[in-house]
C-alpha cells in the first residue's frame, strides 16, 4: 500500500531532479490520517518515509533537516503559489545536498565534536508546509572549523 502520491518529472512546471525524490501527501482535512498495518497513524509527510522504507514496524532512518510552514492552504493554492513552493523545496534540497557534498572534505577527528549532516532523498508537501527528507544512514559528521 502506498500513502502519498510519488511525483515524478515535473511538478506544477518545476523539474524534479534525479536525485531527488517528490511526494504529495496532501489531505482533505475531514480524511483521517491512515494507519499502517503495525497500526502507526501517518501525519503529513510520514506518509512519504514510509512509502520510500524510511520508516517501518520497528525502525525508523527518516529525519527532516528542513521542514517550513507556509501561509497556504496547499490544497486550495493556485498553480503559480504551488510551483514557487516546489522551486523552494528543491532549492533548500540542493543547498542541503551541496553542504553534505562538501562536508565530506572535512570530517571530524577523532575525539573532536562535530555537526551531523545528512544526504536529503525527497521533498514532501504536506496541507499546511513542506518538509526535506533525509536518510539518516547517510549521517556524516563535518569537523567543526579550526579543527
Amino acid at each position: 500500500m502506498t500513502y502519498a502520491k510519488e511525483i515524478k518529472g515535473e511538478w506544477y512546471g518545476v523539474a524534479i531532479p534525479s536525485w531527488l525524490r517528490a511526494f504529495d501527501c496532501r489531505e482533505d482535512d475531514a480524511a483521517p490520517a491512515p494507519r499502517t498495518s503495525w497500526g502507526a497513524r501517518l501525519w503529513s509527510t510520514d506518509r512519504a518515509t514510509v512509502d520510500m522504507g524510511l520508516r517501518g514496524e520497528g525502525f525508523s532512518y527518516d529525519t527532516r533537516p528542513l521542514s517550513c510552514s507556509t501561509y497556504i492552504d496547499a490544497r486550495r493554492a493556485d498553480k503559480e503559489e504551488l510551483a514557487r513552493q516546489v522551486r523552494r523545496m528543491i532549492e533548500a534540497a540542493e543547498k542541503l545536498r551541496a553542504e553534505r557534498i562538501e562536508a565530506e572534505s572535512r570530517p571530524a577527528k577523532p575525539g573532536k565534536g562535530g555537526s551531523v549532516l545528512y544526504h536529503p532523498v525527497a521533498i514532501a508537501m504536506a496541507n499546511y508546509g513542506w518538509a526535506v527528507i533525509s536518510d539518516q544512514r547517510t549521517a556524516f559528521v563535518r569537523g567543526f572549523e579550526g579543527d
